[in-house]
């Protein structure tokens, strides 16, 4: 008789934390590692527990390195206005995603972010919220944030910027 073997837990490949400003200041970009399974549970803003000193940890943790990340990157002046858009990449196929709660989930990123001087707050005067869009990447797992500014006047069809006359 052959014996089954127990299935490990296999870790999986991410990314290091990354910002990136484009060469026209126009694009921001923060490219976080995708959550551990013990983050995730942390970071979830509906995970019951007993208390909330574990979740605080873990937001306090993103938040940091966001802002450490970002803070070389930023513009002499905070934007008035920015679209913002997030993209997941999940690291296994058979794994299911409900995008909505890995948007909460990275709450803290953007408060570094704005931490760091991208923009003033994070209120809906300053950040226009995009599209979500999630896929599987096995050799890099990752969350990322992009920031596109927006100037007054900007009309925004996701994901498309239209603006009412050229600069």
């Amino acid at each position: 008789m052959s014996k089954k073997k127990k299935s490990i837990p296999r870790p999986f490949k991410t990314v290091g934390p990354v910002a990136h400003m484009s060469p026209c200041g126009m694009f921001f970009c923060l490219i976080l590692p995708y959550p551990s399974p013990v983050d995730m549970k942390r970071l979830n803003p509906h995970a019951g527990g007993n208390s909330h000193y574990g979740k605080s940890a873990a937001t306090k943790a993103q938040r940091q390195t966001s802002r450490l990340v970002s803070l070389p990157m930023m513009p002499a002046s905070p934007w008035e206005h920015a679209l913002l858009t997030k993209r997941f990449y999940k690291p296994e196929k058979g794994r299911t995603m409900d995008v909505y709660n890995m948007s909460a989930r990275c709450k803290g990123a953007i408060d570094g972010v704005i931490d760091a001087g991208l923009l003033l707050d994070d209120s809906d005067k300053y950040i226009t919220n995009g599209f979500l869009a999630s896929g599987v990447d096995t050799e890099a797992a990752r969350m990322e944030l992009h920031f596109a500014r927006l100037f007054p006047g900007d009309r925004v069809a996701d994901p498309l910027i239209i603006r009412k006359e050229s600069r």
